[in-house]
């Protein structure tokens, strides 16, 4: 018992209120999809936008390796290059996903990256 209650006092005072938050009555829980970029259309089109340029430089690159009859540097390059778009694309700029619960002694919120399912069966 003595043990518990030293722990307890051992404890950051936001990780104690932190609790008491969990621990306390729900009154009202909403959640909010937040784009990475902007929320509107303007970002969805920078983000794509941007991918579309970064497989085309991609491609490029990969063009400029080619020696006569050998196309392995193109192959190499423009797929690394393909793998590094979906990577900053699906990865680095995903959407944010925020959910709060109003309870009597505060708000919780947390926060998670939304990451496309496909994303777990690729890696």
């Amino acid at each position: 018992m003595s043990q518990n209650i030293d722990q307890e006092s051992d404890m950051p005072e936001w990780e104690s209120l932190e609790k008491e938050i969990k621990k306390s009555k729900e009154i009202y829980r909403w959640q909010i999809r937040v784009d990475s970029v902007r929320s509107d259309k303007f970002g969805r089109y920078f983000q794509n936008g941007m991918a579309i340029s970064m497989i085309i430089l991609a491609l490029f690159f990969g063009w400029l390796a080619v020696r006569g009859d050998n196309w392995t540097g193109f192959w190499v390059i423009a797929g690394a290059g393909i793998l590094m778009t979906c990577f900053v694309r699906f990865l680095w700029m995903a959407d944010n996903l925020y959910h709060y619960k109003l309870t009597d002694k505060g708000i919780l919120y947390t926060q998670r990256q939304v990451i496309p399912d496909v994303t777990y069966s690729i890696l």
